[in-house]
């Protein structure tokens, strides 16, 4: 399975990353990706019992997830995962562990925004979302005393 972002979005986001002496990001990335399935789950359980499919009998699957959805998010995980291998091995971590603690709050908020919004998936798996496919904005009731 593919990552959801690549190394290139970690350094889109945090320029300085590049300078930490990690060679490639894929491990970090890779864990990123699962941690960002792990958290949409949430989501997924509850919009699939708004559409009537049990989620036992069919289980969330990354491949039907839009990408460009979780990209910002999985980049921001990947970040805070580096830097805390990064923090791990420089004497003078401080600023690691700065950008670490950062991307770790960033991540909360954007996932925050993702769990209340929805993704945008595939649910028929034919291949393209469609219209009646897309995550359905929820509404506050106003209730008057």
């Amino acid at each position: 399975m593919a990552n959801y972002a690549t190394e290139t979005n970690m350094e889109t986001l945090c320029p300085q990353i590049m300078e930490g002496g990690i060679a490639d990001f894929e491990d970090q990335l890779t864990e990123a990706s699962r941690r960002v399935d792990r958290d949409l789950l949430e989501w997924y359980r509850r919009e699939s019992e708004r559409r009537g499919v049990d989620s036992e009998d069919y289980p969330f699957d990354r491949d039907l997830v839009d990408d460009d959805d979780v990209t910002v998010l999985c980049a921001m995980k990947g970040i805070e995962l580096a830097a805390e291998v990064l923090t791990s091995h420089d004497p003078d971590g401080d600023v690691w562990s700065q950008i670490r603690d950062h991307y770790a709050d960033e991540y909360a908020k954007e996932l925050k925004q993702i769990l209340l919004v929805g993704v945008e998936y595939d649910w028929d798996e034919s291949g393209t979302v469609e219209s009646d496919e897309l995550p359905v904005r929820r509404r506050r009731r106003l209730k008057r005393a």
